[in-house]
């Protein structure tokens, strides 16, 4: 078994993202020298980041993380070689967020924040006061690209599972039974208080900007949600939502 490693345990060097990263075919040979031919990543190396040869950098996916030498470089590939390859450990507890569809700038700040803080899956809703329509495939892209840049950024190498909108009802219908359920609302309970328990695996929602209505408040009461607070002001729903998953991280990692 590869050993784990942790997230930003090398602030100097650069992360980037390669889907194709994988085991097998790497760590068997000797020397660990491989030829990339990937466009975008051989594009990114040499035009964008413009590194010099012998320059150290990380590549990674969900599932791996790679400390790298830049070993040669032309215009249509780059070879490294793999100073050490492991596995990515994910962050306990598990975070889900209920997001709804906000507004596109409010949206990706809240996404960018996500991914740094190790939201591990977000799941876009609409919600009855949701005052935008989803754009399709093209938001979905840039969406995920931002995930990806977030994570290049904080060196946290498990880019956060994003899943498109869909109707609260049907997003309350497919959580976990096991996993602890929240959302925000100004009178709800203090979020330190109903975080005592350290649980494993939660879920917490935040409502759009004008807010859920009594009728949405009551469904998720029935669905096992408890309402928390998170102080005696308001926030922005994208600021709520990053604050949440703030204070779950500090006091909840495992």
């Amino acid at each position: 078994m590869l050993p784990t490693v942790p997230s930003a345990t090398t602030a100097h060097e650069f992360a980037l993202y390669w889907e194709h990263l994988n085991v097998p075919s790497y760590v068997a040979a000797a020397p660990l020298f491989i030829s990339i031919s990937d466009p975008a990543l051989v594009h990114r190396v040499t035009k964008v980041l413009r590194f010099n040869r012998f320059e150290k950098f990380i590549l990674f996916n969900n599932l791996y993380c790679a400390h790298v030498v830049l070993e040669g470089m032309s215009s249509k590939h780059i070879v490294v070689n793999i100073e050490s390859f492991c596995e990515v450990s994910k962050l306990v507890p598990t975070i889900t967020i209920l997001l709804p569809l906000l507004k596109t700038d409010a949206l990706e700040s809240a996404l960018y924040s996500m991914a740094e803080l190790g939201v591990q899956k977000i799941q876009l809703i609409y919600t009855q006061k949701v005052q935008r329509k989803y754009k399709g495939d093209k938001e979905f892209q840039r969406l995920k690209n931002i995930l990806i840049a977030a994570c290049e950024q904080a060196k946290y190498y498990a880019v956060p599972d994003l899943y498109e909108p869909i109707d609260l009802i049907q997003a309350l219908d497919e959580i976990h039974p096991s996993d602890t359920r929240l959302y925000a609302d100004f009178n709800g309970s203090n979020i330190g208080v109903l975080l005592q328990s350290k649980p494993k695996s939660l879920v917490y929602l935040i409502g759009p900007e004008s807010g859920l209505t009594s009728a949405e408040g009551e469904l998720l009461h029935s669905k096992g949600f408890v309402s928390y607070t998170l102080g005696p002001t308001i926030l922005r729903a994208w600021q709520a939502a990053t604050v949440t998953a703030g204070i779950i991280r500090a006091l909840c990692n495992g």
